[in-house]
C-alpha cells in the first residue's frame, strides 16, 4: 500500500500529522511517484479549502498497513 500522510501547520518549529481519515489518502499502486505527488496536492488543496484543514505538506509512505510503513518520499509542501 502507498499513502500520503498529510502535515498540519508547525507547532513549535515540527509540522503535526493530520489525524483521522483526512490525515491520509491511500494510492493506486500503480501510479507514479510524479502521480501520487499530484494527486495528494490535489487532495490537499480541496482540504484547505473545503474544511480550513491547515494542510502545508505531505510524505509519501510505503508498507503493508500504516503502523507498518516507510516513508517514501519526505515531507513535501502542497505548493511546489
Amino acid at each position: 500500500m502507498i499513502y500520503a500522510q498529510f502535515y498540519r501547520d508547525p507547532v513549535d518549529g515540527k509540522s503535526m500529522p493530520v489525524l483521522g481519515s483526512d490525515g491520509v489518502m491511500v494510492m493506486d499502486g500503480r501510479w507514479s511517484k510524479q502521480t501520487c505527488c499530484q494527486a495528494a496536492r490535489k487532495q490537499a488543496a480541496m482540504l484547505n479549502s473545503n474544511l480550513n484543514k491547515g494542510i502545508t505538506g505531505f510524505s509519501l509512505e510505503h508498507g503493508p498497513s500504516f503502523s507498518n510503513s516507510r516513508q517514501l518520499m519526505g515531507w513535501m509542501a502542497i505548493n511546489s
